[in-house]
């Protein structure tokens, strides 16, 4: 397999394991409830989600690294960040009942207009 096609795959790797991370975050401190007889900190060390965020986010972090061997910063970075707001905010309505407004989506549709004009100028 071409090195570019590698580098491509680990930075879309990269870009759904941050996406999950942020994900797996989001679920675990749901299921704390530090008013209810415990602490935070307490209650997030027990948190199974947590933990599968910050796996996530190790992972991320080497497949994202690998992909910047090949990559421009000023491109992988916002593909990385852009497309992963994607992932996001669909498991954010789906998972967590969140409401993706018409600014939310027209904002969301500037981003990736300009991620496609970085991406192309690479």
């Amino acid at each position: 397999m071409d090195g570019a096609v590698i580098r491509w795959c680990a930075l879309v790797l990269g870009m759904v394991l941050n996406a999950s991370a942020n994900i797996f975050i989001k679920a675990g401190v749901r299921q704390i409830h530090p008013g209810q007889g415990g602490n935070f900190f307490g209650q997030a060390v027990a948190e199974p989600f947590l933990y599968l965020g910050v796996v996530s986010f190790a992972l991320a972090l080497g497949a994202y690294t690998y992909a910047l061997s090949g990559f421009d910063l000023s491109v992988a970075y916002p593909i990385m960040t852009s497309l992963g707001l994607v992932i996001v905010a669909g498991a954010s309505v789906v998972f967590f009942g969140e409401v993706y407004t018409p600014s939310k989506i027209v904002g969301t549709v500037l981003i990736m207009i300009g991620v496609y004009l970085l991406a192309r100028m690479a």
